[in-house]
């Protein structure tokens, strides 16, 4: 039945178009927690981000952002949702160490297990900070679902971050990939110890380790980016 919705869903389709209700309708059948609202940004505004990974500036990110619910912003191609992608690094006699996630069988993210990737998640409604005129402010908001993903998935809280750094954007061009939904916002944090740990033992393990210790064939397409690139 999906397929049925997706042959009809094209570059024109508008979030709030029957066929794309019609759409989310399914997927909340099969998944509520897609009723869920979560920020989004116009493909239309995003031409000047680079496809693959770019070291594009946060100043060249010259969007207004919205909101919707998530199950009508999948498979929809007039927008992406911005996903905060976090590379949490600790040093130790200079020697900097990186927290990556494994995703066990117990993950509702079938396509990611046995892969290596890294903390991060969807920015949430009611994460939005407006500014006097209840604008969102895309910056502060992404930031906000950033410092709620570590907390939530490794347990690290704002206050015990050393620095924080958008080191780069990922932007999947692949139709019809999971990726095409999604602008990927790369951040590099610094922590002062690595006493952290999945918070979701039994479905996402974590592991810190050395640049030599990983695998790029093991690590998921969005890690494997930042691999290349930052690492």
């Amino acid at each position: 039945m999906l397929e049925k919705y997706l042959e009809k869903i094209n570059n024109e389709t508008k979030v709030e178009d029957e066929i794309n209700i019609l759409k989310a309708e399914l997927l909340e059948s099969k998944k509520p927690s897609l009723k869920e609202p979560i920020l989004y940004f116009l493909e239309s505004e995003l031409k000047n981000i680079p496809s693959g990974f770019s070291k594009t500036s946060f100043n060249e990110l010259n969007v207004i952002p919205y909101i919707a619910k998530r199950s009508l912003l999948e498979h929809l191609p007039i927008q992406r949702h911005p996903i905060p992608y976090i590379l949490v690094r600790y040093i130790e006699n200079e020697i900097p160490f990186y927290f990556f996630l494994f995703r066990e069988s117990g993950s509702t993210e079938t396509r990611l297990v046995g892969r290596k990737g890294l903390p991060g998640g969807h920015v949430d409604g009611v994460d939005a900070v407006l500014d006097d005129n209840n604008n969102i402010r895309p910056k502060e908001t992404i930031e906000i679902g950033l410092y709620r993903e570590l907390l939530e998935e490794v347990g690290i809280p704002k206050e015990e971050i050393k620095n924080i750094e958008l080191v780069g954007f990922i932007k999947e061009t692949e139709e019809r990939s999971v990726g095409a939904d999604h602008l990927g916002l790369v951040y590099l944090i610094d922590v002062a110890h690595k006493d952290y740990k999945s918070m979701e033992e039994g479905i996402i393990s974590g592991a810190w380790l050395r640049k030599e210790e990983v695998n790029p064939d093991e690590l998921e397409s969005w890690a494997r980016l930042v691999y290349e690139n930052i690492i």
